[in-house]
């Protein structure tokens, strides 16, 4: 259903998985992300704390009739009706569990694994686990997030991990809670969603899951 142009969606799809990223730790704001064990979805939502409605982790059921569907970028994104110059907007809080019901007793998702290089754009919204990477040489001494030299507040910062034949791209969001934590310096797993930062496929680090290997 998915196209340029954001379409709505009139039959009763229903799509059941997990949240596997949200702002719990503010490091995907106005957003959830789905993974049902095959492919991801981003649904825009609007409220200061989606978490307290979608918690990470939790089983949820999204009711897609009366939505819209389009491609944000080259991935697929489910929100409301669009008013304005963007492919949806976002569900108000007050309609949030008119489409989703949630379930916090589920078992927990498991991320799918995967090498740096066997990552695609296919991939997009994926949970993913990716092991033995480290962040890259002219990088080790960074934070996870750069400031403003004139304001000192934080900025949307992009970090690149290798693996010693590969790098991807990792886009942290300003508002994620550790973006003064400086970068891990030796060798770790991280769990992330596959996203798309100005075109290019990048890691979204979700639930702050770095770990030293």
């Amino acid at each position: 259903m998915a196209r340029d142009n954001s379409q709505p969606i009139r039959e009763d799809v229903i799509i059941r998985g997990y949240v596997v990223a949200n702002d719990c730790l503010g490091e995907l704001p106005g957003a959830v992300i789905i993974d049902d064990g095959s492919a991801g979805i981003k649904v825009m939502v609007d409220t200061e704390r989606v978490a307290d409605y979608l918690p990470l982790y939790s089983s949820v059921t999204l009711y897609c009739s009366g939505l819209y569907i389009g491609r944000q970028g080259r991935g697929v994104v489910v929100g409301a009706r669009p008013t304005a110059d963007f492919v949806v907007d976002r569900i108000d809080k007050k309609h949030i569990l008119d489409y989703m019901a949630v379930d916090e007793g589920a078992t927990l998702p498991k991320p799918l694994r995967q090498t740096l290089a066997e990552i695609k754009v296919s991939d997009t919204y994926r949970y993913v686990v990716v092991e033995g990477v480290s962040v890259v040489e002219q990088e080790q001494e960074l934070a996870w997030c750069d400031r403003d030299a004139e304001t000192g507040f934080y900025q949307n910062s992009l970090r690149h991990i290798t693996d010693g034949r590969d790098t991807l791209p990792v886009v942290v969001s300003k508002e994620c809670f550790y973006a003064e934590e400086a970068l891990p310096p030796h060798i770790f797993r991280c769990e992330a969603v596959v996203d798309i930062y100005e075109g290019d496929v990048a890691l979204r680090i979700t639930n702050h899951r770095v770990e030293r290997m």
